[in-house]
């Protein structure tokens, strides 16, 4: 499920697998506040916020902030956040830096996207990004 509300999107989601009628196998909550404040909710006990700030056309700096609610005290709640973004910063981006620069054509748009029904969050953050740029330009 999207929703747009001004400046703020948020969608509802879940995985499954790649079969008719499969289970989810996990939801999660997206909600951005355009143009670069990310709020995802992975469970009512996890969730993390992540703000991104560009420095130049090639780079962009990034704060995340994971929050862990174990039910069993704030120093297992800080650890599994620690956790958390460790695995993020040191498994998945590293990834997600290798894929996006082999990527073709490097300065893509989102007019270089193939974007599925999935993607609506996604699309109408381009859109916003597309109008804002506009009223720069014209004002």
């Amino acid at each position: 499920m999207f929703e747009a509300e001004g400046e703020r999107l948020r969608q509802h989601a879940s995985l499954r697998a790649d079969q008719p009628g499969a289970s989810p196998v996990a939801s999660f909550a997206l909600e951005t506040a355009f143009p670069a404040l990310i709020h995802l909710r992975f469970s009512e006990r996890m969730d993390g916020t992540v703000v991104c700030c560009p420095i130049d056309d090639e780079r962009t700096w990034v704060w995340a902030c994971y929050r862990v609610r174990s039910g069993l005290g704030a120093l297992v709640d800080r650890l599994g956040s620690w956790l958390g973004l460790w695995a993020e910063f040191k498994l998945v981006q590293p990834d997600d830096k290798r894929m996006l620069a082999s990527s073709q054509p490097q300065r893509a748009t989102a007019a270089d996207s193939n974007l599925v029904r999935a993607d609506a969050l996604i699309a109408a953050w381009h859109k916003l990004r597309r109008a804002r740029l506009r009223d720069s330009l014209s004002g």
